[in-house]
């Protein structure tokens, strides 16, 4: 057992010790297309959360955005609304990053929300590759 090495990491850590608070990219259904990719571009996550800190109602992933784009290319139709995904994965903060990561890989997901007991109100993001 080595709690400095990368094992010791994955059962002593929790995703509250990893997690990103800082500049979390939230944006509305209404925003544009436009807004869109600035908003998941300035972010360098690769995703934006619909809604607002206290009331998570989507997440779009740069997946989210290429799967759209593939089934319609005018960006004039797109809207964050047709694109999201209405129930994001969403994990408390003291969740072991062993537990988030098995989560996450079994739910073949990079992006996790990460969130009080309601679900709802949005505390950071945990990527699978933060570590």
């Amino acid at each position: 057992f080595h709690p400095g090495g990368s094992l010791g990491r994955k059962l002593l850590v929790k995703v509250k010790d990893l997690m990103r608070t800082e500049n979390l990219p939230f944006i509305t259904k209404q925003a544009s297309f436009t807004d869109l990719l600035k908003r998941m571009s300035d972010s360098r996550l690769g995703m934006v959360i619909v809604g607002t800190a206290k009331n998570a109602e989507g997440i779009v992933t740069d997946g989210d955005l290429r799967r759209a784009l593939m089934r319609n290319p005018d960006t004039s139709q797109l809207t964050v609304e047709g694109m999201m995904t209405p129930t994001p994965v969403i994990i408390d903060a003291e969740v072991l990053i062993s537990q988030a990561e098995q989560l996450m890989i079994s739910k073949k997901i990079a992006t996790v929300l990460v969130g009080d007991s309601t679900g709802k109100k949005i505390e950071g993001v945990y990527q699978i590759y933060n570590q």
